[in-house]
């Protein structure tokens, strides 16, 4: 939820009052990362705990990361997994990186599709405890990531050709599990059979790095088709989704 805060703020004011005010984009991510440094201090300057205190229960001793990757690396499903969120991040990153680009484009004052971003993020932020909890009573986490990723296929699929109104369903439909889907997605990888506390921030580490590499390549790949048609990056940021959507199918719950 914090994450959700954060991002519907600075879709809010990023570009539409700070990019005016501070004199353009670049000066608005030179205050963001000075924000971030300043975040950063109290981590810096904060004491290591005694080694004497008590450990807590359930803690293992630290291993080698050598060890650590090599034992992650032969669970065949966090592959699956880095996989499944390879496509789906990067369908979420490329979409939301070009639609106020493309409602600005295709006629939208700069306020509402900004507003339309925001309102994506805002919905995430609303609903991610929700689905976080939703997932916990099924009993199944897969399902809930494979019914959540079905959603944004469908929210960013249709941003392809809506227009009006049909672009706030779109974009309520996509919005509504991002935040949600990730916080399912980290538990799953925990506890799926192999991982457990001991591997836990190895097999999260593997899998983001497939979502930092869905991250790099999707938007660069689905911008280039937009002097094809404007909608089609959406398409092709749909169709990645579908193959993450496959990764979780293939993912298969230990009995």
């Amino acid at each position: 939820m914090g994450m959700a805060l954060g991002f519907t703020l600075g879709s809010m004011v990023s570009a539409t009052l700070m990019s005016p005010w501070l004199g353009g984009w670049r000066h608005v991510l030179f205050l963001y990362g000075a924000i971030a440094m300043a975040l950063s201090l109290p981590w810096y300057l904060m004491r290591p705990a005694p080694s004497s205190a008590g450990s807590p229960a359930g803690e293992t001793d630290p291993r080698p990361l050598r060890q650590t990757l090599a034992h992650i690396a032969g669970v065949r499903r966090v592959w699956l997994l880095g996989w499944a969120i390879l496509g789906i991040s990067g369908c979420i990153q490329g979409a939301l990186g070009y639609l106020p680009l493309y409602l600005r484009g295709i006629g939208w004052p700069g306020a509402s599709a900004d507003a339309a971003l925001a309102t994506f993020n805002a919905v995430s932020m609303a609903f991610a405890i929700p689905i976080a909890l939703w997932s916990g009573r099924l009993g199944s986490r897969r399902t809930a990531l494979m019914a959540g990723a079905t959603m944004i296929i469908a929210g960013v699929g249709l941003l392809s050709f809506a227009g009006g109104a049909m672009v706030w369903i779109a974009v309520g439909t996509a919005g509504l599990v991002r935040d949600g889907f990730m916080a399912v997605f980290m538990t799953t990888i925990i506890e799926t059979k192999g991982v457990g506390p001991a591997y836990a921030g190895s097999a999260i580490g593997l899998a983001m790095a497939f979502s930092g590499l869905g991250n790099l390549i999707a938007p660069p790949l689905g911008n280039s088709l937009a002097g094809l048609a404007p909608g089609l990056p959406f398409v092709f940021w749909a169709a990645l989704a579908a193959m993450g959507l496959l990764g979780l199918y293939l993912a298969k719950e230990s009995k």
